[in-house]
């Protein structure tokens, strides 16, 4: 053999040796592990090589190491290992110093700077080794399970489970909750309240110049027209209150701050004109039920769907948005009687009641203003940002919780982890061969197993179905629903993605102005901040800092007012550089308020009303601009405590409020000759009945006999057999205040034409008391006006000691009936 033929012989052997190194590195000294059941393996490749079952690691030879195998209790010597190498690792052992298990009864030591060790990400192991690192549920084992992310802080699970009474087939998908670039929103078919849409296309109508729908699940349940159940918020907006009974309902939602919760809320709402006393808003885009007041907007559909039997009024939006925590304003544009089916229009809404409710919006007149508030009986749903309803809690405070309903079905759900994470699970069923279904129960348990704390359940059925959308960018089902094909549902719960937030540009509170109580605590501030980049895109969870003139923040971020402290300041909050200041107003503690008495204006002139607020005997608040004010009779107006008349002859009221502490004025404007001093419309429930020599008596405010207005006052008497002068006598209890220098009284009376006497008793400055007669013989029925003359020899100014007597002095005459009275006037011509 010649020198070079030897040499060529070694320089091969050296060739094989090295690729023989090579390939031992990643695949000798391995015994993989086998996947339970006939899942098959996937190719997932880790440090540029195949991660096979069983693997937990690779290791990276960086210095000469030895590599050793365990013969009765010791570490034998195999060879060297080389820097460069790397090699598979299965397992770790905390035996001399720690040990690298290389698979075959192989082992290297744990010695930093000779080797490095790395370990794939959980996914990656979860792809190879489902049934050492997948979910484990007490369905059964997963025997097939793949995870996509969708986006950043989104993934799509999708499981085969082999359960004891069937397959089960399980779809899930996740968002994070500090994720910036995501978020869920609902949708509703065809963007209104009845009518039916599939998922996937809700969730291609739902994209915007802003954001991406990559996935979605079926949302609440339905009635026959398309309408959902409960509670709806799309965007800080009700698109629907709740019709389901409290105790049948769970509702998710998300509040103000992005995170995710699930309750049970329930939105109180109120209106009121001109600053009167609020009248109760039954629910907002439901149908008009009977002596319901309904609030519709353009969500409802075209129109109202009303019949005539009622009165609807159309209102212009002017500021804030129909949430809990949120107040409307708005102008009435039109009042339309028994006409029915208002049309809706873009920022507008219209009322709508029935009975009582119709009764209360005739006073409403074009122009007027109005003002609608609203609360969730659980505030920390006030702002809430968006919201769904479902049917069943499956889990609270991470106890899956019993049910009696029997059936196994698809199923939808949505849940809630520790750490803030969203998930919604839809669970294939009605199909043996793919996947069984379960019971409520069986689903309040998976849910539990999939890590949430609190969960609820979606419409399930042939309406559960979950998409996720493609590379073809189409929205596609990826689970089998029962039908055979999608279904369509009336509203959904989508997830949302976003660019990247950039630089904070701007920052949007909900309110200009902060209302605060001296010495309060605040836990639920009426306020929270939208935040927004230059793009427009908002800011999900910015750190903002708070700071105030007015008090003080706790670790907390609870907010205390102090007792003694400025009546005005402000509110600041910054994010990045960016801030915007609120202004702050404070009431002082106040117990009553001290004002001007009753007024008679006769002129335009501007009255000063003197208006202190009153706390513990002294004056504690004497600016009258932080009051607020209320007009009725339309009399007037008043501005930071001075009264504007109107001009307008009649009787109104001027209400003064500071918190819950009010205070009445009654004011007579006298302009054309009379004055209503008495529409008994209010405060009936000062009037008191009295008299002498009857049976019975009675006195009733009156709905349906009105003469004016929205009621009267009702006389019923019966004198039948009794002996000696007898009366019926209406009265306030207190004198009744007649302004100025009336020189005669009327009133409106509908009468029973018995041949009674109906007569008052009028007081005049002196004390004096003059019996004053409207009539010793009622004969008519129907309506009549009655007039009786002030005596001239009165001493002004004068008032009505009793408004109403009517009697009867002959025994021969005696019977019984009823009268009704209404719009007692002071004339002055």
């Amino acid at each position: 053999m010649t020198k070079q033929t030897f040499s060529a012989r070694l320089q091969m052997k050296k060739m094989i040796f090295s690729l023989l190194t090579i390939i031992l590195a990643v695949h000798v000294i391995s015994t993989p592990e086998k996947a339970e059941g006939s899942y098959k393996v996937p190719y997932v490749s880790f440090e540029n090589a195949q991660l096979l079952p069983g693997q937990v690691g690779m290791v990276h030879i960086k210095k000469p190491i030895n590599l050793w195998k365990k013969e009765n209790g010791k570490l034998v010597k195999l060879r060297i290992l080389n820097p460069g190498e790397k090699y598979r690792v299965y397992q770790f052992s905390k035996e001399f110093g720690g040990q690298y298990g290389l698979g075959g009864n192989a082992f290297i030591t744990k010695m930093d700077g000779f080797i490095e060790y790395k370990t794939p990400s959980k996914h990656k192991l979860r792809l190879v080794n489902p049934h050492l690192y997948g979910t484990k549920l007490s369905a059964g084992p997963v025997i097939e399970e793949t995870e996509k992310v969708l986006a950043a802080g989104v993934t799509q699970k999708t499981m085969k489970v082999s359960g004891s009474s069937g397959p089960q087939s399980l779809y899930v998908m996740s968002i994070a909750k500090n994720v910036q670039t995501a978020a869920v929103e609902t949708s509703l078919a065809n963007n209104q309240i009845f009518g039916f849409e599939r998922l996937s296309s809700q969730a291609a109508k739902a994209e915007d110049g802003q954001g991406i729908i990559i996935g979605g699940i079926n949302g609440d349940y339905f009635d026959g027209s398309g309408a959902p159940t409960d509670l709806m918020i799309h965007d800080g907006e009700v698109i629907l209150t709740n019709s389901t009974a409290k105790n049948e309902r769970t509702i998710f939602g998300i509040d103000k701050n992005f995170s995710p919760m699930i309750g049970n809320p329930d939105l109180h709402i109120n209106v009121s004109l001109n600053g009167a006393e609020s009248y109760p808003i039954n629910s907002i885009n439901k149908r008009r039920s009977a002596q319901h007041l309904v609030i519709y907007t353009p969500h409802f559909g075209a129109t109202t769907r009303t019949n005539a039997l009622g009165t609807e009024v159309v209102v212009e939006r002017i500021a804030g948005k129909l949430n809990g925590g949120e107040t409307v304003t708005g102008r009435v544009k039109e009042v339309q009687q028994g006409i029915g089916n208002a049309k809706l229009s873009a920022n507008e809404f219209v009322l709508s009641g029935h009975a009582s409710a119709s009764n209360y919006l005739k006073s409403f007149k074009k122009g007027d203003q109005i003002t609608i508030n609203l609360n969730y009986d659980d505030l920390n749903w006030n702002f809430a940002q968006q919201a769904i309803g479902g049917r069943y809690m499956l889990v609270k405070d991470g106890i899956p919780q019993k049910s009696s309903v029997l059936g196994v079905n698809p199923r939808s759900a949505v849940g809630i982890k520790a750490d803030g994470t969203v998930m919604t699970v839809v669970v294939d069923g009605r199909n043996p061969q793919h996947s069984r279904g379960m019971t409520i129960a069986e689903l309040g348990v998976l849910m539990k197993d999939l890590g949430a704390i609190h969960a609820m359940t979606f419409d399930g059925g042939g309406s559960s179905a979950m998409v996720v959308k493609g590379n073809d960018g189409k929205h596609q089902v990826i689970n089998k629903p029962s039908d055979g094909w999608e279904r369509s549902v009336a509203n959904a719960l989508l997830i949302k993605t976003f660019k990247q937030p950039g630089k904070v540009a701007s920052i949007k509170p909900n309110v200009d102005v902060i209302n605060l109580e001296a010495g309060q605590t605040l836990t639920h501030f009426p306020i929270y901040f939208e935040v927004y980049d230059q793009a427009g895109i908002r800011i999900k969870n910015p750190a903002i800092k708070l700071s105030t003139t007015i008090g003080s923040f706790d670790g907390n971020g609870q907010w205390t007012v102090p007792q003694e402290v400025s009546d005005t300041g402000i509110l600041r909050a910054e994010v990045e550089g960016v801030s915007v200041e609120i202004a702050v107003i404070v009431k002082k503690q106040v117990d009553s308020i001290d004002s001007v008495q009753d007024l008679t204006v006769t002129s335009k002139d501007p009255v000063n009303l003197l208006i202190k607020g009153m706390g513990n005997g002294k004056v504690t608040l004497d600016k009258p601009s932080v009051f607020k004010y209320a007009v009725t009779g339309g009399i007037g107006t008043v501005k930071d405590g001075i009264f504007y008349p109107s001009g307008q002859s009649g009787t109104g009221e001027i209400t003064i409020s500071y918190g819950l502490i009010e205070k009445t004025i009654r004011v007579y404007s006298i302009f054309d000759g009379s004055v209503t001093i008495e529409p008994f419309e209010n405060h009936f429930a000062t009037w008191k009945v009295s008299g002498r020599n009857y049976e019975t008596i009675l006195i009733a405010q009156e709905k349906n006999y009105k003469y004016t207005g929205n009621s009267s006052i009702k006389l019923n008497y019966n004198f039948i057999d009794q002996k000696g002068p007898s009366s019926v006598i209406a009265d306030k209890g207190t004198p009744l205040v007649i302004p100025g220098k009336p020189v005669s009284l009327s009133m409106m009376v509908f009468g029973d034409a018995k041949g009674h006497s109906l007569s008052a008793e009028l007081m005049d400055a002196a004390g004096n008391i003059y019996p004053i007669i409207y009539t010793e013989n009622l004969d008519w029925t129907g309506w009549k006006e009655v007039t009786t003359k002030i005596p001239e020899s009165v001493i002004y100014p004068v008032s009505l000691v009793v408004p109403v007597i009517y009697s009867q002095q002959d025994d021969t005459k005696k019977n019984r009936g009823q009268i009704f009275v209404d719009d007692l006037k002071s004339n002055y011509k």
